[in-house]
């Protein structure tokens, strides 16, 4: 039994227990646990997170004061406190202070727990409500005039990242419809580079908001639903995150459904067929009742040639160039040596890749040296790759052209001349792109404004690669 302290000895309070009555009293209990403990109990909770979103996950910010308390963040593919905020209580519960506004006592862990599907089973009960990010008052139009429900490039993009939209008007500021788009952030920042460019993103750092949403379904339940389902056939259980399983209804019944146990997600990989191999993307489900409708639409999908085009245009990106062949088509189009100007880019190829590699490894090089999307930023090459190396190969043959002088000039001033021709284009590029920015953000004010400027650049970029020798 606990000794009465002087303030309790004096106190006219009838409780004597010092917090040990039940009376609901807190116990100042002192903070008995190690560091090592306490880096355990945080490694469990940052390798679950890990295994159900598929996601890299870190612990950061760790804090220790011993005999007192302790408390860390975790983070999800770089970005800080994103796996949530956590304090370690007395009593050894691991609580997620992020989601405390909704779930007070969320308690993900305790401290000597080793079990993983202890934390799995906690973060379900607790993230029932989930914490997204969301950016609203984003006008989007085109030349057009096609409703950004319709607008194709949008669309794919959204189901792609997993992005919702919500059209809150018909009509903005600058007469295009306004929407809101909710998901995670980096996620919602892919759809705008995907639209407007990469350079987009920046302009809107300030405008994303935080929100709070219902979970659609019980992954363990939908799991039941689809197993009792006739036509399909587990193929694997949820431990992993996804539940997986064959529907007869699509590819004999070989085709790979894919729901995602955390979001609700559903994706279609179809193997084989004329084409290989694609995978169709769904809208979010949670019964089975979501799946049959979903399943219908890649039907409809599939008969009208839709799918089978993208996976067409999969198999036609799956050629190989070589480094020879993509120098020839760049100088073709940009009229520059790529070997000389992109030496990073032809060590990666002639190396790694053995001087063999498809469109989709040049994008992935290109971003992994140069952090570009070349697919944004160099259209006029990366997108007809294989028209331009044939052109290029036409062409090759008139490369060997004669000046009129020995030492390559044509006449004695031409120095001069092209000095003075330098400065003048410089004048006039300076002064179009001062005008074209301050008229994109008059048509499009503050949330239009950065998308216009984005557009603009994008269009000029793409002249000037496009300009030839």
């Amino acid at each position: 039994m606990k000794l009465k302290t002087l303030e309790q000895f004096e106190s006219k309070d009838p409780c004597e227990c010092g917090g040990n009555c039940g009376c609901g009293k807190s116990v100042n209990e002192k903070f008995s646990f190690s560091k090592k403990e306490v880096e355990a109990a945080a490694s469990l909770i940052a390798s679950a997170i890990a295994q159900a979103d598929k996601v890299k996950t870190k612990v950061h910010h760790l804090e220790y004061d011993k005999g007192r308390g302790a408390g860390f963040d975790i983070s999800i593919d770089g970005e800080e406190s994103a796996g949530g905020s956590y304090a370690v209580k007395d009593n050894g519960d691991v609580v997620n202070v992020a989601i405390g506004n909704s779930q007070p006592n969320a308690v993900y862990s305790t401290i000597g727990n080793k079990s993983i599907d202890d934390v799995f089973t906690n973060m379900k009960k607790y993230e029932s409500v989930v914490t997204e990010d969301s950016l609203s008052g984003i006008e989007f139009g085109n030349d057009d005039d096609i409703h950004p429900t319709e607008f194709k490039p949008l669309v794919k993009s959204l189901k792609k990242n997993k992005v919702k939209m919500e059209v809150e008007k018909e009509e903005g500021m600058h007469g295009y419809p306004e929407v809101k788009l909710t998901g995670k952030r980096k996620n919602i920042e892919k759809v705008l580079a995907d639209i407007w460019g990469p350079d987009s993103i920046e302009d809107y750092e300030d405008a994303f908001e935080s929100v709070v949403t219902e979970a659609s379904f019980d992954s363990e339940e939908l799991y039941s639903e689809i197993e009792k389902d006739r036509k399909t056939k587990m193929i694997s259980d949820i431990e992993d995150g996804s539940i997986l399983f064959y529907h007869k209804d699509i590819a004999k019944g070989k085709a790979e459904v894919n729901v995602d146990g955390w979001s609700g997600d559903i994706t279609i990989e179809v193997p084989g067929g004329p084409y290989g191999s694609g995978e169709w993307y769904g809208d979010q489900v949670s019964n089975m009742k979501d799946i049959d409708k979903q399943i219908k639409s890649y039907i409809k999908a599939e008969k009208s040639g839709e799918f089978e085009a993208m996976e067409e245009s999969a198999v036609a990106e799956a050629k190989k160039y070589k480094f020879k062949e993509l120098a020839k088509a760049w100088e073709f189009v940009y009229g520059e040596e790529m070997e000389d100007e992109y030496e990073g880019f032809y060590q990666e190829v002639v190396g790694k890749y053995k001087n063999k590699v498809t469109k989709e490894d040049i994008a992935e090089i290109w971003n992994k040296v140069y952090g570009e999307d070349i697919a944004t930023e160099y259209d006029g090459f990366f997108g007809s790759i294989k028209e331009n190396v044939n052109e290029a190969i036409k062409l090759e043959a008139f490369n060997n052209i004669e000046e009129a002088n020995s030492d390559g000039t044509i006449s004695d001033d031409e120095d001069e001349k092209m000095e003075d021709l330098l400065g003048n284009v410089e004048a006039e590029i300076d002064d179009l792109i001062s005008k074209a920015r301050e008229e994109a953000y008059e048509i499009g004010g503050k949330f239009r404004g950065p998308g216009n400027v984005s557009q603009l650049k994008k269009l000029m970029l793409d002249k000037v690669k496009k300009m030839k020798l």
